[in-house]
């Protein structure tokens, strides 16, 4: 029997996380910690940079906490998030924000059911009311 649930975040922490379910039932409350490298992965110091000012097409309107997405050499994307901002450069993190740290999930089961045809088609669990994509 093949059970889904919702989940949102990197694919080996849903595979921790779905172990851990597995063979749970209604009721059961247990708690799951991941370790940086089962989550968000280290914190990788390279992936800061600090870049000059003026290549932000409206400088003044750069702060921290910003985010963005620049094309990766690879040719992928990837969220850079601005950490600091001075008066020449601007000091971008492409880490994600929980990269290097432990999380703790408390988890409580509050229902199990058999994954739907439709959900089994399409790979996924559909919230209540049916299906929802999610951009």
């Amino acid at each position: 029997m093949i059970r889904w649930f919702t989940y949102t975040g990197p694919a080996a922490s849903c595979r921790v996380i779905e172990e851990a379910m597995t063979g749970r039932a209604a009721g059961d409350k247990f708690d799951v910690v991941l370790p940086p490298e089962k989550a968000y992965g280290k914190h990788v110091e390279n992936l800061i940079q600090r870049v000059p000012k003026s290549q932000f097409p409206n400088p003044e309107k750069v702060r921290p906490g910003l985010q963005f997405q620049v094309k990766s050499q690879q040719g992928g994307m990837v969220v850079l998030t601005v950490s600091e901002v001075t008066a020449t450069e601007v000091v971008v993190d492409g880490n994600p924000e929980l990269a290097g740290k432990t999380l703790h999930f408390s988890i409580e089961v509050v229902d199990v059911r058999v994954a739907t045809k439709e959900e089994l088609s399409h790979g996924h669990a559909h919230g209540p009311g049916g299906h929802h994509h999610h951009s």
